[in-house]
């Protein structure tokens, strides 16, 4: 992607309310970097001193259990802030890899955390967006309890990933990344058999298509009412 700097503020959602002196210090200190497929930005504990922001793609922010399995907290596209907790100390808290071809839009620690204390909207977008993230973490707490049927966190998560992430086509809804049953198996924290069988089922009543990773919501409004069950 040939994007310029100033281009690629535009994109942030943080970044929309900023004064027109910040704006120009964002220009001017902005590193535009493309990753690859599969390529970690940056991994869990480990120093980092530069606060990331998606400008295109989509990336996995994920945790490894202690069984080495992973567990996916986030997925984040265009205009997303990728590790506000750089705020409180310049170490990862998480692992970030992309899912598709990225591109981010980074600035240093010190750099950003000095714009913030001179511009008050730029300050409190970045912790709105902090809290945002927080209250999604309590409701996937809340979906991912062993009170909520597999089926349901299943046609849940899809439904969001549609919404989200998804393109209007003429068979359905279309996630715009690749999504294997073992990565959805992680989103949710569920065993991989239990979500192919489900997803499974989905496609035989007509929910859902899948073909070679790529998922198609058939019957957005049939899969939104599976996940309230």
């Amino acid at each position: 992607m040939n994007m310029t700097i100033a281009e690629a503020c535009q994109v942030p959602k943080v970044f929309q309310d900023v004064g027109q002196a910040t704006r120009v210090k964002l220009i001017t200190n902005g590193l535009i970097r493309s990753y690859k497929k599969g390529e970690i930005i940056f991994r869990d504990q480990q120093e980092v001193d530069r606060f990331y922001f998606v400008i295109s793609g989509y990336v996995n922010l994920y945790k490894v259990n202690m069984k080495q399995s992973q567990k996916v907290i986030f997925i984040y596209g265009a205009g997303e802030m990728l590790n506000e907790v750089l705020i409180d100390r310049p170490k990862a808290s998480i692992n970030c890899e992309a899912l598709s071809e990225v591109v981010t839009l980074s600035y240093s620690r010190k750099q950003l955390l000095e714009m913030m204390e001179q511009d008050f909207d730029l300050a409190l977008a970045i912790m709105k967006s902090s809290v945002k993230k927080t209250r999604r973490l309590y409701r996937q707490l809340a979906n991912t309890s062993n009170m909520v049927h597999a089926d349901s966190q299943v046609a849940s998560k899809l439904w969001k990933l549609a919404r989200d992430y998804g393109e209007v086509t003429e068979e359905g809804v279309k996630i715009n990344f690749e999504l294997t049953i073992s990565f959805l198996a992680d989103m949710i924290g569920s065993k991989r058999e239990t979500v192919s069988r489900i997803v499974n089922r989905f496609c035989k009543e007509g929910l859902l298509r899948t073909r070679r990773n790529i998922f198609v919501i058939v019957d957005m409004n049939g899969i939104k009412n599976y996940s309230k069950e």
